[in-house]
């Protein structure tokens, strides 16, 4: 209830009853689930099946030597990389030493740290990379 909700430490203790009520597939509940199950099983096999079809007959069309064959490899790769790109353009924004977001909070926010630090070089990187991992 939005009760229990409200104050979810109050509510009553169930031990594994949702999960007997979610698998009984002759309920409305358990049909649910079992439909859910099977669309995304369905979703799951055309979504990589397409893209496995598409990625391995690019792969071999794009073996054989031919004009524009370069390009057409950067085009596939493409979709690939810049998500990664952006992603490390992010971080290294947020790690610079002088107006890095992280440097803001720690520093000039919170005052945990003295000065603003390197982040990217020396013995710090280690904890960046774990960070960023």
């Amino acid at each position: 209830t939005q009760f229990f909700i409200n104050n979810w430490g109050a509510a009553p203790w169930t031990g594994l009853d949702n999960y007997r009520i979610a698998v009984d597939f002759d309920a409305p509940i358990g049909e649910a689930l079992l439909h859910s199950f099977f669309v995304t099983c369905v979703f799951t096999f055309f979504s990589v099946g397409f893209a496995w079809l598409l990625g391995t007959t690019a792969a071999i069309l794009l073996q054989e030597s031919f004009r524009g064959r370069g390009i057409l490899r950067a085009v596939f790769l493409v979709p690939y990389a810049l998500p990664v790109y952006a992603a490390v353009i992010t971080w290294a924004f947020m790690f610079q030493r002088d107006n890095g977001l992280i440097n803001h909070v720690l520093h000039e926010q919170l005052g945990i740290i003295g000065e603003p630090s390197f982040w990217l070089i020396g013995d710090n990187s280690i904890y960046t990379l774990i960070i960023v991992s």
